[in-house]
């Protein structure tokens, strides 16, 4: 029996001494309870190294649903080992759970740091407190290691901030991000009124939250501003009846929500038949709205009389058959003494007060002046606008009808053809500058020969010594020099005496030249030789040109 005792207390230790040459080192304390040689293949399979991964998720099971949902970091690493970021066996106080909080990407555990969040410590959202999910509670509390995992945290605003909702569940239910960001809680960018009960429209924009949302105070004596309920359905829920219910409490029907001074017409206006008073309205009266017309008749000028209306309300009420009562005369009485008086309809209409009635055939009947040629398709307003003149309505009475009194800024003549001439002289009212027609011969130069083909400008030529180009046609010598000046081919050889004397007008060529005139009068057979054979062409600084003087009368001179 002794033997037996011995027998097991060495079998015994032999056992144990085994197991610590087989173990690498002791367990950490979450897993304490796996020590020993019988436990190790709760987590290793046998004949092969490290550590199963379905063993561990076997184990963890809040980890494996999390990864299983496709949840969190580790859903994202299905493929490696646990062993790869988890080590075990360095002792019982070892931290299996060991990363750099500093550089781990939180985009991959689902949920990216923005803003504020992204300033905070891990610790400061990873606590026992805000760990929802059962499970997690349950597993890590009984591993002892609540406070140590990063497990269990739900991504609703309100399961980290229940504590410090300012709107005491006001919106209970609703996500905190369908109003606010990750920025800060006072401001709410996210919101729009549009989706409220009360839409914001017209100078409710303009308005400050705080002047409708004010502070309240609950039960447990916490202030709070007050989103809901707050009543709209009546604008009296927030604005005092001036008028003391006169109107009733219907604001709409003369208010808008544009503002209190924005008056709408009132309810009967709308459907009034305008066509029941002495004033129909037509054309451009049937666009414009009531108050137009109606107004408080303290424009100058404008005369008009006050009814009585509904609702102890005063009309302004024009005089219909009179256009003053509502417009101020453009044309400042200018027609006072035109057939008919200055009545507005003898050249207006309703439907607008343009363009006029008076057409082309009536200012060709009833003015003093026909309009004919390019005068026909001329705008009113060329010939009568305002500018310059004492009354607005432009100058409709021309005390002159001559064409200067319109074109003096169009004469490029300056003054000196008044004398003898007019416009009428060579233009005509279909254009300026085509069909010209000017008898020349009623000047001292009369066109002859190949003058009469020359164009006006190449002898009337522009002048640009003032703001406009004037065409001289005054004061022009008729000396052939004048204009020949530049083409005298005789380089001035005849500068005493007249061209004339050897040409016309209607050529250059010299058609009947007297010899006799000169110092060498031609005679018996002189008067058979060709001019160029005495007149021999010569070269100057000038270039090439004939000589006709001064030449030799000498015999010899030619006769060698």
């Amino acid at each position: 029996m002794r033997h037996w005792i011995v027998y097991i207390a060495i079998l015994g230790y032999a056992g144990t001494a085994h197991a610590q040459l087989i173990s690498p080192g002791k367990l950490t304390k979450s897993h304490a309870s796996l020590e020993g040689v019988t436990n190790c293949t709760s987590c290793h399979d046998l004949g092969t190294r490290g550590v199963s991964a379905k063993k561990c998720l076997d184990c963890h099971t809040p980890l494996n649903t999390r990864i299983f949902s496709g949840i969190g970091y580790h859903s994202t690493i299905v493929s490696q080992n646990c062993g790869t970021c988890h080590k075990e066996h360095f002792g019982t106080a070892f931290d299996a759970i060991r990363f750099d909080t500093t550089s781990f990407v939180h985009d991959d555990a689902g949920f990216t740091l923005l803003s504020s969040h992204a300033e905070i410590g891990c610790r400061d959202c990873h606590t026992p407190d805000n760990i929802t999910d059962e499970a997690v509670i349950r597993f890590k509390s009984n591993a002892g290691r609540l406070d140590q995992t990063y497990l269990g945290l739900n991504p609703i605003c309100a399961s980290c901030h229940a504590d410090s909702d300012p709107h005491q569940s006001q919106f209970a239910g609703r996500d905190c991000a369908s109003c606010h960001d990750e920025s800060k809680w006072d401001t709410a960018p996210e919101f729009s009124h549009d989706s409220a009960r009360f839409p914001l429209l017209g100078k409710h924009v303009e308005v400050a939250c705080v002047e409708c949302h004010t502070t309240d105070r609950n039960l447990a004596g916490v202030d709070f501003t007050l989103f809901k309920p707050i009543a709209s359905g009546e604008c009296g829920d927030c604005h005092a009846d001036p008028h003391s219910n006169s109107f009733g409490a219907n604001c709409s029907t003369c208010h808008s929500e544009n503002g209190f001074r924005s008056i709408k017409r009132l309810a009967f206006e709308k459907t009034f038949d305008h066509s029941a008073t002495s004033f129909d309205l037509i054309g451009q009266h049937a666009t414009i709205a009531c108050g137009s017309c109606h107004t408080r008749g303290n424009t100058e000028s404008i005369s008009i009389r006050f009814a009585s209306g509904e609702s102890r309300k005063s009309y302004p009420k024009p005089i219909v058959d009179d256009c003053e009562s509502c417009h101020v005369d453009y044309h400042r009485n200018v027609f006072a003494n035109s057939p008919g008086g200055a009545v507005c309809s003898n050249c207006h209409t309703e439907d607008g007060w343009a363009p006029t009635t008076f057409d082309l055939e009536r200012h060709n009947r009833q003015s003093g002046f026909q309009l004919v040629g390019a005068h026909a398709a001329t705008p009113c307003t060329f010939c009568h606008e305002s500018a310059g003149f004492a009354h607005s309505g432009g100058p409709f009475t021309f005390e002159q009808t001559d064409c200067l009194t319109c074109h003096e800024n169009d004469n490029v003549h300056g003054s000196g053809l008044l004398e003898i001439a007019n416009c009428e002289t060579c233009h005509t009212e279909d254009s300026w500058t085509e069909s010209i027609q000017f008898d020349h011969s009623v000047t001292e130069f009369a066109l002859q020969g190949q003058h009469l083909s020359v164009s006006c400008a190449d002898c009337h030529v522009s002048s640009a010594d003032t703001d406009k180009s004037l065409i001289i046609f005054d004061a022009i010598s008729d000396s052939c020099i004048n204009c020949h000046e530049s083409d005298d081919p005789h380089q001035g050889q005849f500068l005493e005496a007249s061209c004339g004397d050897c040409h016309d007008a209607s050529s250059f060529f010299v058609q009947n030249f007297d010899h006799d005139n000169t110092s060498f009068p031609l005679t018996s057979a002189h008067t058979e030789v060709a001019c160029q054979s005495c007149h021999l062409e010569e070269e100057s600084l000038l270039g090439f040109f004939t000589r006709f003087k001064p030449l030799s009368s000498r015999c010899e001179d030619c006769h060698r």
